[in-house]
């Protein structure tokens, strides 16, 4: 039947339409298919169909056939049995596209352009010489404009990209014509374009230095135009060109560019892994092929961040308003950091020996005084902390002592960066966490060292725990950060729960449960909360797993439970984790886990006069609830409760608690009235149903009055509280037209 309908030459319709679909089809089954005898068989028969229509009059049928020519190529060359019939197919389908490379139909021009890549670089050693002649012509000639330029080369680039069928010397012999007619490419306004042609050099430079020798010197500075039109972001594939041509440079002419090139690059910012690794690539390139290079390239890299990190302690000393903080420039300090890194591993790679961290020891030995110095022994530490993490810092336990000393001076960037390069080297040796754990909680060690101490204990638990989820070190670690939780008699820090949210959210079949324990045994308050913050911080990571996710479902009736304890703030940040679950997984809440929170949820939308007190100021008696926040945090689970899962709550509970926010504080009155605009349709009844009590909360509210003398502040509150109750009114209007409320009706015409 297939053989039958690609041979069928009417020019109806229908039949079209199935040609067509029996094309896509080949398509896609040869896309999907593992090579087999059976599979073989069955694309030797459906083959010559194929090529019968790539010559079709009638619209799309030729560029499908090419598209599934494309496919049964891919196919055919992972195939390990003998694919001999099809060559002469696939000869006879690469002269049909030669022909139509002219085209002016862009959809089949790119289907032609993309089976002549595909049969070259899959069959190129297969094909006859005079047709793979052919084929490379028409890929190193650009006739078409810019505009054809990156199917042209898009369509090169994958025919010579290795590994690659075609003979090696049939690159090389077209290679010139194409790095020739990609020179006008470089000056135009197309990224596309600009971009094809840095994919050309770089492809062509990985069949050794002299097939771009010729032109590299001229490249190169095409190249660095590139980059210097977009320092801060350039294209990745502008820096693996960049680390392409170097090899086929003069050293001298890497010497001229010094200055200008590392002064584009001291500014990117990497946003992607692969620019990352090409910019580092950049530098290991110039410290393998040029080590000459290395000392002065290092000297202009550490120039470059001196003179950034001078304007910036500038800004900082010259800024007069403590409350606009001049942002650190790390940035630049991590690529001058990772440039000197890569730099000098090619440098040891050219010279045979292994990565050594002695010019980083040398930078961070002495205390810095000067604000050079200080620069200077920031870019040491991030330096180290990037080798650490890359695990090339050798075990020492002087360099711990070195980076544990500046964790203790008075320069904050310079207390950061020893925290975080501390914390990376602890990750890469985990037996040194207990004494890093130990130091950073011993008693009367508070201050900015503690802290700094503390975030290296952060750094390294994400490094041992979040990067190589290393259960077997985690599980002593946990033990030691949660005893000394449980010892403390105060409040502890948010750190400490961030770097046990990173057990649970990596290995979360271990610590969720644990955690979950935890939180239903503490009977300190302050650990309590602290391990409630730290399930809170679980939720709040974004790329939790589903068996993260499946834990947490099992635990949340249990951490939930908190929600009715009898300490206001652990109700608060239980309320706090409720409400992190319904906004961000509320997926997790089935209707048992609802039914089950819900009277308790609602009992804290109630006013609990224990918790209100009166404070005299002077003449004045002030109302002081201390409850108030976590009545708010309760309207607010109840707002996100109607918004994602509507319906999910009791009808009554949620107006019931509407009437009692009208006339609770103005805060808490803006979230009701959020309430009311998300149920005014589904809960239309229910609220009819109560206009009286609505009315008499918003009367409530309109009869409150100022106190004597009172201040420009609490008149404005007053105001708002005004016009909030008017906005429930308004909001509460359209229910009221199809109920009978005398009240309600008498308020509004008020």
């Amino acid at each position: 039947d297939i053989s039958g309908t690609l041979q069928t030459a009417s020019n109806s319709l229908v039949k079209t339409n199935l040609k067509l679909d029996v094309i896509e089809f080949l398509h896609s089954l040869a896309q999907r298919s593992a090579i087999s005898n059976s599979a073989v068989e069955f694309f030797a028969s459906a083959k010559d169909g194929i090529k019968r229509n790539v010559t079709s009059k009638t619209f799309q049928v030729p560029s499908a056939s090419f598209n599934a020519a494309t496919s049964l190529v891919l196919l055919l060359g992972r195939a390990s049995a003998d694919v001999g019939q099809f060559v002469s197919w696939a000869d006879d389908m690469a002269r049909d596209a030669a022909s139509l490379t002219s085209t002016d139909d862009q959809g089949l021009k790119r289907s032609v352009y993309g089976f002549i890549g595909t049969v070259l670089q899959q069959l190129g050693d297969k094909l006859g010489a005079s047709s793979v002649d052919q084929l490379l012509g028409a890929l190193a000639t650009l006739t078409g404009g810019v505009n054809d330029s990156p199917i042209v080369l898009g369509a090169f680039v994958q025919a010579v990209s290795q590994p690659t069928a075609l003979p090696a010397e049939k690159v090389a012999a077209v290679a010139p014509s194409v790095l020739q007619s990609i020179e006008p490419l470089f000056r135009q306004n197309s990224m596309a374009a600009v971009t094809v042609a840095l994919d050309v050099v770089k492809v062509l430079a990985d069949y050794g230095a002299d097939t771009v020798a010729p032109v590299s010197e001229h490249m190169l500075d095409n190249i660095i135009a590139v980059i210097s039109r977009t320092p801060e972001s350039p294209p990745a594939s502008a820096l693996q060109a960049f680390a392409a041509v170097c090899p086929s440079v003069s050293e001298d002419s890497m010497r001229s560019i010094t200055s200008e090139i590392l002064k584009l690059l001291s500014t990117t910012t990497v946003y992607d892994g692969q620019s990352a690794l090409a910019l580092s690539e950049v530098f290991q390139v110039v410290g393998r092929t040029f080590p000459g290079l290395a000392s002065s390239w290092k000297d202009t890299i550490i120039d470059n961040w001196t003179q950034t990190h001078a304007r910036y302690a500038k800004q900082r000393k010259d800024s007069s308003n403590e409350a606009i903080q001049v942002p650190f420039p790390s940035t630049m300090l991590t690529n001058a950091a990772k440039s000197i890194n890569a730099l000098f591993a090619g440098y040891y790679e050219s010279q045979g020996q292994q990565w050594s961290s002695a010019l980083l020891d040398t930078i961070v030995r002495a205390p810095p005084k000067t604000t050079s110095e200080i620069a200077l022994v920031c870019l040491g530490l991030r330096a180290l902390g990037y080798a650490a993490a890359k695990g090339d810092l050798a075990r020492s336990e002087n360099l711990a002592a070195q980076l544990d000393a500046h964790i203790q001076s008075e320069h904050d960037d310079v207390r950061n960066e020893a925290a975080a390069a501390l914390g990376k080297y602890v990750g890469s040796y985990p037996d040194t966490f207990s004494a890093l754990f130990a130091s950073a909680t011993t008693p009367g060690s508070g201050g900015a060292a503690a802290s700094s101490r503390l975030q290296a204990v952060k750094v390294a638990v994400e490094q041992i725990v979040g990067v190589n989820h290393d259960q077997a070190n985690a599980e002593p670690m946990w033990s030691q950060i949660v005893a000394y939780a449980q010892s403390e008699q105060g409040a502890l820090p948010d750190a400490l729960a961030q770097s046990l949210a990173t057990f649970a959210v990596a290995l979360p079949g271990v610590f969720v449960p644990a955690l979950v324990e935890l939180i239903s045994s503490s009977t300190n308050t302050n650990v309590k909360a602290f391990f409630i913050t730290t399930f809170r911080t679980v939720l709040a990571d974004r790329h939790l797993g589903t068996e993260c996710d499946a834990q947490i479902k099992s635990a949340l009736i249990h951490v939930l439970a908190s929600i009715d304890d009898e300490n206001v703030d652990i109700r608060r940040l239980s309320l706090l984790a409720l409400y992190a679950v319904i906004k961000s997984k509320a997926c997790l809440l089935d209707d048992g886990i609802i039914g089950a929170i819900e009277p308790a949820l609602f009992k804290q939308t109630v006013i609990n006069e224990s918790l209100v007190r009166i404070i005299n100021m002077g003449p004045i008696k002030k109302r002081i609830d201390d409850g108030l926040d976590a009545r708010r945090c309760a309207f607010q689970c109840v707002h996100m409760l109607v918004r994602m899962l509507p319906g999910a709550a009791s009808d009554k509970a949620v107006a019931d608690s509407v009437v009692r926010g009208i006339a609770d504080d103005h805060d808490i009155r803006l979230l009701v009235l959020q309430i009311i605009h998300e149920t005014s349709s589904s809960l239309a009844a229910a609220y009819a149903a109560r206009l009286d009590d609505i009315a008499e909360s918003v009367k409530k509210v309109q009869d409150t009055k100022l106190p004597p003398k009172a201040v420009e502040q609490e008149i404005e509150k007053h105001h708002a509280m005004l016009r909030s109750s008017v906005s429930v009114l308004v909001a509460m209007e359209p229910i009221a037209k199809n109920a009978s409320s005398a009240k309600f009706d008498e308020l509004l015409a008020a």
